[in-house]
């Protein structure tokens, strides 16, 4: 049993067999915590607490900013001057052709077949063969990216060899042209 003698702190060194009794562990934890609290200082605010002490203009200025920046951006983004991509003028109309490069040439009497591909926006837009006042090869509404396939089809010439053809498209943005190599 035990003896009367015996304080209850003789017990619970007892019980921890040699080591550091639950009531000395809490004692020594508590002295740390004293420690570190005292040395710490004060608790400072946290953010909320820093953010309501702002001025009232200051706070509305923080959060409409992002709306702000996103504004300018929308507005000086949609400029139309902006961005232009690279390669030729995308807001005019431009052929394509089953022959006439330097690498495929086309040939007298083979046939010629054209496509127009619009601009960035729809336009009115005719299509011509140089040195042929006889008339378009196409006139009528183009629309925005539009691939159209012309209905008649050149066929090269003898005459065409020396100086090969020409073909323009024009529109209210401007005209570009397409030369055909030709090849006897």
């Amino acid at each position: 049993m035990t003896d009367p003698q015996q304080s209850p702190d003789d017990l619970d060194r007892a019980l921890a067999r040699g080591g550091v009794s639950g009531p000395e562990a809490d004692a020594m934890w508590a002295s740390i915590d004293a420690t570190l609290d005292a040395q710490a200082g004060p608790a400072s605010p946290s953010l909320w607490d820093r953010v309501r002490a702002w001025p009232l203009g200051v706070r509305l200025a923080a959060g409409l900013a992002p709306l702000a920046a996103a504004l300018v951006f929308m507005v000086v983004g949609s400029e139309p001057n902006g961005f232009q991509p690279r390669g030729p003028d995308s807001s005019l109309p431009h052929l394509l052709a089953t022959c006439g490069s330097a690498e495929s040439p086309c040939h007298v009497g083979e046939r010629v077949f054209l496509k127009v591909v619009g601009g960035a926006r729809d336009q009115d837009v005719a299509v011509q063969v140089a040195g042929h006042d006889d008339g378009s090869l196409f006139a009528g509404r183009l629309g925005a990216g539009e691939t159209t396939p012309l209905t008649q089809a050149l066929v090269p010439e003898v005459s065409d060899t020396a100086a090969g053809i020409t073909v323009t498209v024009r529109g209210p943005a401007g005209e570009t042209q397409l030369h055909l190599e030709v090849r006897p």
